[in-house]
C-alpha cells in the first residue's frame, strides 16, 4: 500500500526538494502554497496519510501560524498525523506545536534521513491509534478486566483479545513474566466464556513432584501404587464441562507431555491402574513464563503438543513496559489493604510514587503488590512516602534521574506527556545516559530525543 504525504509550504524549492525525497521512499505526495490549498485537498481528497506543514503560510491573517491551525485539523481530521516545518530550531515552537497536536517538527533544510524516520514514524503512530479507536469501537476504554488493571494500550488489546477469543472452546496459550498476572487471564477467559458456569480447575506444573503429577492431572485407582489407598479423581475430570488451566506448561515432564498430547487428541484418558477409557470435555488454557521456542530447543516442550496448545496465543505485557498503569494499580491495592488492615492510608507521597516508577519491578505486579502490602502493615498514617517502602524501591527513587510527581486523579489515567517522559527517563537511566543508545530503545531518531530531553528539562545523567 503507497501512503500519501501532504506537503504544504509556500517556498516552490522547498516543496520541491521534499517532494522528490518523498518519492524516492516510495510515498506519494501531493504538495501545496498555502492554508487554502490544504483545505482544499483535505476536504477533496481525505486520503492523505499525513501532513506535512510549514508554520509561514501566506493567506494566514498576521500574528497566525500554521501552528494555530492545528486545533482545527485535529477537529476535522483527528487521525491525520501533522509534521510541523519550521525553518528555526526553536524550543518555544515546537513546545508550543506539540500542545497544539503535531507529531513531530521538521527543521529547514531539512535532513533525508531523518525526514524519512519522522513520517515513518507518523504513519506507525497513525496505525496505532487506528487499531485502538477500532478496537474501544467494539469493545468501550476499559480500565479494568478480570482483576487485571490498567489503560495501557498493551493492555487494552489484551483485553480485545480475550473478549474475543474467551466465547469459543479452542486452546490458549498464555505467555509473560512471572508476576505479571497470567492466571488473571486464565480466569477472564473462563469467567467469559460459555463454561463459565462450569469449574475452572487449575495445576501449577512447577509446584507438583513429576512423579505425582501424572495422578493429579488423570487420577489412579485404588491399590495402583504404593500408597494409594482410595480412588482418586483428576483434574481432567474434575474440569469436566469447565476450563483446565495448565501453569507452567514447560515444568510438565516430557514424558507426561506425551500422554498430555494423546488426551488432547483423543479426547479420553485412563485413570493410573484403571482401565475403563473416560471422556472428558475441557477447555485447555495453559501459561508459561517461558520463550516456548526457546523451551523446545533445549527439550523442555514438545513441539506437537506446542501446537496443540498454542491455537491462540495471549502475551501478559511486563510492568515495566507499561509505566503508566503504575498509579492505578498501586492505588486500588492501597486502598484494598487499608481496608483489610483497619488501616487510614489514603493515597502516596510525590516521592512514594516517583520511586514506583523508577523501580524496574522484576517481579512484576505481584512484587508491586507485595510492596504496597508491606508499606501498610508496617506503618500509619494517610500517605505512603518513600521510606515507608521496601528497601529495593525506595533505592530505585533514590537513583532516579528526575522527580516526576503523578497528579492524584482519581481515575490514576496519566497525561500522554507525562508517560513519555517516564519513558524516556528510563531508557536514559537504562543506557547510563547514552542518547543514541536510548533513542534506538525508543525508537526516535537522535534530534528528536534531543528535542524531547530539552523539552522536559531532563539530565542525561
Amino acid at each position: 500500500m503507497t501512503h500519501t504525504v501532504l506537503v504544504i509550504d509556500d517556498d516552490p524549492t522547498v516543496l520541491a526538494n521534499l517532494e522528490g525525497l518523498l518519492k524516492k521512499m516510495g510515498f506519494s505526495v501531493a504538495t501545496g502554497t498555502s492554508a487554502a490549498d490544504m483545505w482544499r485537498f483535505l476536504d477533496a481528497q481525505p486520503a492523505a496519510d499525513v501532513l506535512i506543514l510549514d508554520v509561514l503560510l501566506p493567506d494566514l491573517p498576521d500574528g497566525r501560524t500554521g501552528v494555530d491551525l492545528l486545533p482545527d485539523l485535529q477537529r476535522t481530521h483527528p487521525m491525520l498525523p501533522v509534521i510541523i516545518l519550521t525553518s528555526e530550531n526553536k524550543v518555544d515552537v515546537a513546545v508550543k506545536a506539540m500542545k497544539s497536536g503535531a507529531r513531530d517538527y521538521l527543521v529547514k533544510p531539512v535532513d533525508p534521513e531523518l525526514l524519512e524516520i519522522t513520517v515513518h514514524q507518523a504513519l506507525e503512530h497513525r496505525n496505532q491509534v487506528e487499531e485502538l479507536e477500532a478496537l474501544r469501537r467494539g469493545l468501550g476504554a476499559l480500565d479494568s478486566l478480570g482483576g487485571m488493571i490498567g489503560t495501557h494500550p498493551s493492555m487494552q488489546v489484551l483485553y480485545a483479545q480475550i473478549e474475543n477469543v474467551a466465547p469459543s472452546n479452542v486452546p490458549v496459550l498464555i505467555t509473560g513474566e512471572s508476576g505479571t498476572g497470567k492466571e488473571l487471564v486464565a480466569w477472564a477467559l473462563h469467567d467469559k466464556s460459555k463454561r463459565a458456569r462450569g469449574p475452572f480447575v487449575d495445576v501449577n506444573c512447577a509446584a507438583i513432584p513429576r512423579e505425582l503429577l501424572e495422578s493429579e492431572m488423570f487420577g489412579h485407582e485404588k491399590g495402583a501404587f504404593t500408597g494409594a489407598h482410595r480412588q482418586y479423581v483428576g483434574c481432567f475430570e474434575r474440569a469436566h464441562g469447565g476450563t483446565l488451566f495448565l501453569d507452567e506448561i514447560c515444568e510438565m515432564d516430557i514424558q507426561l507431555q506425551a500422554k498430555l498430547l494423546r488426551v488432547l487428541q483423543d479426547g479420553k484418558f485412563q485413570r493410573i491402574g484403571g482401565e475403563q477409557k473416560i471422556a472428558s470435555d475441557v477447555r485447555i488454557i495453559s501459561a508459561t513464563n517461558r520463550n516456548p521456542q526457546k523451551a523446545i530447543q533445549e527439550g523442555k516442550l514438545r513441539e506437537d503438543l506446542y501446537y496443540r496448545l498454542n491455537v491462540v496465543h495471549l502475551h501478559v505485557p511486563a510492568l515495566r513496559n507499561r509505566a503508566s498503569d503504575i498509579y492505578a494499580i498501586a492505588r486500588y491495592y492501597l486502598r484494598r489493604f487499608s481496608r483489610i488492615h483497619g488501616k487510614n492510608f489514603r493515597d502516596f507521597a510525590e516521592d512514594a510514587l516517583d520511586a514506583m516508577i523508577s523501580c524496574p519491578w522484576k517481579g512484576n505486579v505481584r512484587e508491586l503488590i507485595n510492596a504496597i502490602e508491606h508499606a501498610v502493615v508496617l506503618n500509619q498514617g494517610e500517605l505512603i512516602t518513600l521510606n515507608m517502602l521496601p528497601e529495593n524501591v525506595e533505592r530505585a527513587g533514590r537513583n532516579g534521574i528526575t522527580s516526576s510527581p503523578i497528579p492524584a486523579d482519581d481515575s490514576g489515567v496519566l497525561p500522554f506527556w507525562l508517560t513519555e517522559k517516564i519513558e524516556i527517563e528510563r531508557a536514559l537511566r537504562t543506557c547510563d545516559g547514552n542518547v543514541g543508545a536510548a533513542a534506538k530503545k525508543l525508537q526516535l531518531s537522535q534530534a528528536t530525543l534531543y528535542r524531547k530531553i530539552q523539552k522536559y528539562g531532563l539530565e542525561r545523567k
